[in-house]
């Protein structure tokens, strides 16, 4: 945007770097002043000498998608850098009884890995573990399910963590920081956005570009040591994508000819749900990056958001020019006050800001917020890599976020459930104390579980009535 031309040209050029003090302590401000254009491997220590635990998990059979294929190689590559072995343990989790040869699989994907270059050992499969039931129970004795999808892996995967002794576990497709790998040492793979089917294909012209997206070749190119900067030039894009594809596509092929691939990985199953906790407000601020496209999970959180209170959307607008191939600023403004119209409510650009103002509330952030809030608002694992993993990006758009979420004081907040330790990690900032969170599939409000806190409640608050 014109009048943030300066504040635009300042983001696209800090974007690029890597943030290298990981000091806890150091605000976003320090470390963005020490920031390097490339990568430099660091020392990770893990805490036990066990391997680095791959979960596979699966419905019938185990099968490797293109996702799990990366996070594989990359689990890998950080087995070596860190001086461990990884194990990979299959989980099936599906409502339906595994087939009875599993196992065999796991054993043929682990033998093709192995034959290719890439050495896995077959820890086997999580039901099958030696020890691994009275782990399983002393793990279930200390957790409640509250979504089958995250819970059901969270649980199998930790009682295999106990079983092999594990160091630490990669957060492989399917699994997140739950309740029981939430509090072991993990390590988060470079990105969760493949293209289905194909390891080797090219970005969306529509998705978002590195730093803020993610990029597959990108993703094994630095994981392979093809590159140590925040993203691929076009320039470099064919060249850096030849040699990926060089050093990968006959593993893949193996694993194809074999029959051990699947185009699709597990389907989310998680209920829809909202959570709604703290004072009760009439009015709640949905805090939103302005995408060229609305997605249908950000349609349902405005929905669910605008049947509780008066909802605000405020949006950002100035970033986007940097982080897509094309972008019209018009077309998006105009399709998020569509949506903001359509749920009764209202938008707000961080565009229209007075610039000093928008640029003062930043430098603000910056100098308040830490590594250790970055860390805070970060996916559970990622600063346990041995790479760099923090950019200019992530400090500049955790202080950004921080301004969307205190421009309207006094306010509920809305986000989905993948942004509420974002949120928290602002607290500090703000008095934030109101919180609508919704999770799962997107969907109509009236599919959704609820649960609300006491203060919520009230004969005139009939949620569940409202279109």
């Amino acid at each position: 945007m014109t009048r943030h031309r300066e504040l635009t040209d300042w983001i696209s050029g800090v974007s690029s770097q890597w943030l290298s003090d990981t000091s806890a302590t150091a605000t976003l401000q320090e470390v963005l002043h020490g920031a390097v254009p490339e990568a430099v491997p660091h020392a990770v220590t893990a805490e036990s000498e066990g391997p680095l635990l791959f979960p596979l998990l699966y419905h019938h059979r185990p099968r490797v998608t293109a996702a799990l294929f990366h996070q594989v190689i990359d689990a890998y590559q950080e087995g070596r850098r860190t001086r461990r072995r990884v194990c990979l343990v299959g989980a099936a989790v599906g409502r339906g009884v595994p087939a009875e040869d599993a196992s065999h699989d796991l054993a043929a994907i682990c033998e093709v890995l192995d034959d290719e270059g890439w050495p896995v050992d077959l820890g086997g499969d999580v039901a099958e573990l030696d020890g691994c039931a009275w782990h399983l129970a002393a793990r279930a004795r200390r957790t409640s399910y509250t979504r089958r999808a995250t819970d059901l892996p969270d649980l199998l995967i930790a009682a295999a963590y106990d079983a092999v002794g594990a160091s630490a576990v990669y957060l492989s497709e399917g699994v997140t920081g739950g309740r029981s790998i939430g509090r072991l040492p993990a390590v988060a793979p470079l990105g969760r956005l493949h293209t289905p089917g194909d390891p080797f294909a090219a970005v969306p012209p529509e998705a978002k570009l590195r730093p803020a997206g993610y990029d597959q070749i990108w993703g094994a190119a630095f994981t392979l040591g093809e590159t140590n900067a925040v993203g691929l030039p076009d320039d470099d894009r064919l060249d850096a994508a030849r040699r990926v594809q060089r050093r990968l596509e006959p593993t893949w092929r193996a694993l194809r000819r074999t029959g051990l691939t699947a185009h699709h990985g597990l389907a989310p199953s998680d209920t829809r749900r909202v959570a709604v906790s703290g004072e009760r407000r009439v009015e709640v601020t949905v805090p939103l990056f302005g995408a060229r496209v609305i997605s249908a999970s950000t349609g349902s959180l405005v929905e669910v958001a605008s049947a509780f209170a008066e909802a605000t959307l405020v949006v950002d607008d100035v970033t986007p020019i940097l982080l897509y191939r094309s972008v019209d600023i018009g077309t998006i403004r105009t399709a998020f006050s569509r949506l903001a119209s359509g749920a009764g409510g209202h938008t707000s650009f961080l565009g229209d800001l007075d610039t000093a103002f928008l640029h003062e509330r930043i430098r603000q952030a910056l100098e308040t917020l830490t590594m250790a809030d970055l860390i805070a608002a970060s996916p559970h694992g990622k600063p346990g890599r041995a790479q760099a993993v923090f950019t200019g990006y992530d400090a500049i758009h955790l202080a950004i976020m921080a301004v969307a979420c205190g421009l309207r004081s006094g306010s509920a907040l809305a986000a989905q459930a993948a942004n509420v330790p974002a949120v928290r990690a602002l607290s500090r900032l703000h008095s934030i104390d109101s919180l609508i969170v919704r999770s799962g599939p997107a969907g109509p409000v009236k599919e959704h579980e609820f649960r609300l806190d006491a203060a919520w409640l009230s004969p005139s608050h009939h949620v569940w009535s409202r279109p």
